[in-house]
């Protein structure tokens, strides 16, 4: 591959990144130390940062240094690592929670843990509606398929 190919490449990262976090040439500036016009020739594609300080933008955004430099499309294609995601939602809901401190990490945990938790006390509940109501035991397996199935919720 060409050199004017990675730069195009690493320029185009970058650009995401900085959108999707977003952040202007002058935050990298500001909160990396990086020099003005170097920050400028990595965002237009005419110049590559020494590895130093891509490691220090893959620190700065909290992803791989791979994110930077490889080819890969700007929208996440619904594969996050090892994931396999059904939607570009999944994916990044995956990406943001890569973005999050530990701290914040835990409570997402636990917030969707949570979640979990209401949403089975929920099924639950509906299913006991069904059968507690004199249901038959036709009814009551139909409540249970329908349940089983979310594309037949309402």
């Amino acid at each position: 591959m060409s050199d004017d190919k990675y730069k195009q490449i690493f320029s185009q990262n970058l650009r995401y990144y900085m959108s999707i976090n977003n952040k202007e040439q002058i935050d990298l500036i500001n909160d990396l130390g990086f020099n003005k016009s170097a920050v400028s020739t990595w965002c237009n594609g005419t110049r590559l940062p020494r590895m130093d300080k891509v490691n220090m933008l893959a620190e700065y955004f909290n992803i791989n240094r791979s994110d930077l430099i490889e080819d890969r499309q700007t929208v996440p294609d619904t594969t996050v690592k090892s994931f396999q995601c059904d939607t570009d939602d999944e994916a990044n809901l995956i990406l943001s929670y890569r973005k999050l401190n530990d701290k914040n990490k835990q409570k997402c945990t636990a917030y969707t843990n949570t979640l979990l938790t209401t949403q089975k006390m929920e099924d639950e509940l509906v299913l006991n509606a069904a059968h507690d109501n004199g249901a038959t035991p036709d009814q009551k397996r139909h409540a249970d398929d329908i349940m089983k199935n979310p594309d037949e919720w309402e």
